[in-house]
């Protein structure tokens, strides 16, 4: 699959024009639509990935997204799953966190080893699940990795040099939780949620020059784990390949992922 050249996302749908024109000056990226439901690569049936994706819950996958998954696969001889969830504002956080939900609870029967991966907004789908799955009985993944994530509605931190702003970040959070269950609510913004305790193993990273920096670091300390912070990084910075410490991350993560896939310890 040629993930290189994908066309531009159609900004005259219902309800989408504002969005993207907020979102496409605030991550400094061209939206890109994507022609398929969801994305499959790697052939493995041992290890797994579910990919959620980033996007202020208002865009389909983007190119770099699938570049990435791409790459994981390879590098890790993995399944990576992208699903492509539904989006607001057609759908509301439940339909949304529902739709995720249901998609993991397939993947972690058919999967041995299954890793639970969100960029940005898809952090907090991926955070959400795995604090779910632990309240509701469900098996958990193997491991978690939350990169960027937005975790947390209450964030309103003001950052002149940041990619993600505070008021796009305003804006994301109202129309994704407009109308949202309030038992749900610690699920769908997760650090609203006051008990992270018996969680998977879980990669938390950070971009320094990104508001959503603190939450990550909050979120990293009540997991009892230490945060990979990426000094001098913005919000969605893997979609730049030509950054130095871009590789060096990415390698990171692998190198995390990989350790779940081999360990012996099962998911809690």
């Amino acid at each position: 699959m040629n993930t290189d050249k994908l066309p531009e996302i159609d900004p005259t749908a219902p309800g989408m024009k504002i969005a993207l024109k907020m979102l496409r000056r605030a991550i400094q990226l061209e939206a890109q639509r994507v022609k398929e439901p969801d994305y499959i690569f790697g052939e493995s049936e041992e290890r797994a990935m579910l990919y959620l994706h980033g996007g202020g819950f208002y865009l389909p996958a983007q190119a770099y997204s699938l570049r990435l998954a791409e790459k994981y696969a390879k590098e890790l001889d993995c399944t990576v799953f992208m699903p492509e969830y539904p989006l607001i504002p057609d759908a509301g956080a439940d339909g949304i966190f529902n739709f995720c939900i249901e998609e993991y609870k397939r993947m972690r029967v058919k999967y041995p080893k299954l890793i639970v991966y969100g960029e940005s907004a898809g952090g907090a789908l991926a955070l959400g699940i795995c604090l779910y799955a632990r309240d509701n009985g469900i098996p958990q993944p193997d491991g978690v990795m939350l990169i960027y994530p937005a975790l947390d509605d209450r964030t309103d931190a003001e950052m002149p040099e940041a990619a993600w702003t505070a008021r796009a970040n305003r804006l994301m959070w109202t129309a994704y939780l407009r109308n949202a269950p309030p038992e749900m609510v610690k699920y769908l913004a997760p650090m609203r949620h006051e008990d992270f305790s018996g969680l998977p193993v879980t990669y938390v990273e950070a971009a320094e020059l990104d508001i959503l920096c603190t939450e990550a670091l909050q979120c990293a300390h009540r997991l009892g784990t230490e945060a990979n912070m990426i000094r001098g990084a913005k919000h969605m910075f893997d979609a730049e390949a030509p950054l130095s410490f871009t590789q060096e991350t990415i390698d990171k993560r692998i190198g995390f992922a990989e350790n779940i896939y081999i360990s012996d310890k099962k998911a809690p």
